[in-house]
C-alpha cells in the first residue's frame, strides 16, 4: 500500500498540493481493509509526503518545504534543469531505492538561476541532509558552496562542475557515441557526420566525451568524416548547417547526434528536403528521452535506473561514512536502443 501511493506519487498521478481520495475510495480501489489504508497514510504523514488538515482531507506535500524535525530528518534532494525530457526516470528511481534506506527524496529544478537558487533554499530550510545535483556551470559554484558550508554531502550527477573534486554520478558518454556509431558502421554506413551543439561549461565533460567516441571508432572503422562534417551547432543554425549537408553530391548517409532532439531537427529537415528515414538517411540520437520513444528514434539508452540508484547509493556511502577518503566517481555503461530511423545506407550518395 505504501509502495503504490508513493510510486503515483512519483509517476506523476498526484501533484503537490493535490488532494488525494479518501481512506475509503482508496480501501475499495486497492480492495483492501480501511485500516490497512490509515497506517499506510500514518507512514507517509512520517515521511512527509502528505498532509491532513482537520476538514479539509489529505493533501500531497513537497518535502523540499515541509518542517522537519531537528536531529529527525530523513530527507535527501535531488536537484536536475528537466524532469519531463531525461531526469524523471532518473528521479523515480533514485526515490524509489531511497526509500529502502528510509529517506525521502525532495525534488528541485535549477533550469534558472532563480529557480536554483529559490531551491537551495528551501533545502537548507528543510534540514536536507544530502543533495544529488546536476550542476549548470558557474550559476551552481554558489549553490554549491552554500551546501558544503553547511556540512550538507553533495554527489554530482550528469555532469561536473568545473574547477570541483566531488563524487559523481555520470554516464560513460564516450561508449555511448562509440555504440551509435558502431552500430551504423554495422549496418554498412561509412559516410557519417557528428552533429552537437556549441559546447559549453554546463555539460562537461560529456560534449568532449561524446565527440571523443564518436571520433575514436571511426578511425578505429578507417572511417575519417571530413572536418565539415563535425557539427557544433545551436538551435537557430542546426536546420541550416544540416540542409547543406544533406544538398551535397556527396553527402553523409547517416548522424550521430549528442541528444534526441537534435535526432529529431535532422529527421525533420531531411525530410523537408524529400529525403526519408531510414530509406535515404539513418540518424541515431542520445538519452532515450520521451522524443525518441514517441518518434521511433534510434538511440543510447544512457540506464536512468541505474543512474538513480549509484546516486543514492554514493550519498548513503557519504551519510553514514562522513570521514575524509578518496572521491568516488562512477560511470554507468549506456545501452544502444534500435528502433525506425536506421537502416542499411542507399545505394547511391543521393536518393
Amino acid at each position: 500500500m505504501v509502495t503504490y501511493l508513493r510510486e503515483q506519487v512519483h509517476r506523476g498521478a498526484y501533484t503537490w498540493g493535490q488532494r488525494i481520495p479518501t481512506e475509503r475510495s482508496l480501501a475499495e480501489r486497492l480492495q483492501v481493509s480501511r485500516g490497512t489504508v490509515r497506517k499506510a497514510l500514518e507512514i507517509l504523514m512520517s515521511q512527509r509526503l502528505i498532509l491532513r488538515q482537520q476538514g479539509r482531507g489529505t493533501y500531497l506535500t513537497n518535502p523540499s518545504v515541509t518542517e522537519v524535525v531537528p536531529g529527525k530528518g530523513s530527507l535527501i534532494g535531488i536537484m536536475v534543469w528537466s524532469r519531463e525530457y531525461f531526469f524523471g526516470k532518473v528521479i523515480q528511481a533514485a526515490a524509489a531505492h531511497a526509500a529502502n534506506y528510509g529517506l525521502t527524496l525532495a525534488t528541485g529544478t535549477n533550469n534558472t538561476p532563480e529557480e536554483e537558487t529559490r531551491h537551495i533554499e528551501a533545502f537548507l530550510r528543510s534540514s536536507i541532509r544530502g543533495v544529488i545535483l546536476v550542476p549548470r556551470g558557474r550559476q551552481t559554484r554558489s549553490s554549491y558552496e552554500k551546501l558544503r558550508q553547511k556540512n550538507i554531502p553533495v554527489v554530482l550527477l550528469d555532469t561536473l562542475l568545473p574547477g570541483c573534486e566531488e563524487d559523481f554520478v555520470a554516464d560513460d558518454n564516450a561508449h555511448g557515441t562509440h555504440l551509435a556509431t558502431a552500430h551504423l558502421m554495422d549496418l554498412g554506413h561509412r559516410q557519417i557526420a557528428y552533429v552537437t551543439h556549441i559546447r559549453g561549461e554546463t555539460d562537461t565533460p560529456i560534449s568532449s566525451d561524446r565527440r571523443r567516441g564518436f571520433l575514436e571508432t571511426c578511425r578505429a572503422g578507417q572511417i575519417e568524416p571530413p572536418n565539415d562534417w563535425i557539427l557544433e551547432v545551436d538551435d537557430k543554425d542546426i536546420a541550416s548547417r544540416v540542409a547543406s549537408l544533406l544538398k551535397l553530391k556527396k553527402r553523409p548517409t547517416a548522424f550521430v547526434t549528442y541528444n534526441d532532439g537534435m535526432a529529431l531537427r535532422i529527421m525533420k529537415t531531411a525530410g523537408e528536403l524529400g529525403l526519408r528515414v531510414p530509406q535515404d538517411l539513418s540518424v541515431v540520437g542520445f538519452d532515450d528521452s520521451n522524443l525518441a520513444e514517441e518518434f521511433d528514434i534510434t538511440t543510447i539508452n544512457p540506464e536512468h535506473r541505474e543512474l538513480g540508484i549509484a546516486s543514492v547509493n554514493v550519498m548513503v556511502e557519504k551519510l553514514e561514512n562522513p570521514r575524509p577518503r578518496p572521491k568516488i566517481g562512477t560511470l554507468i555503461r549506456p545501452t544502444l536502443v534500435t528502433r525506425g530511423s536506421t537502416a542499411i545506407p542507399p545505394r547511391r550518395g543521393r536518393p
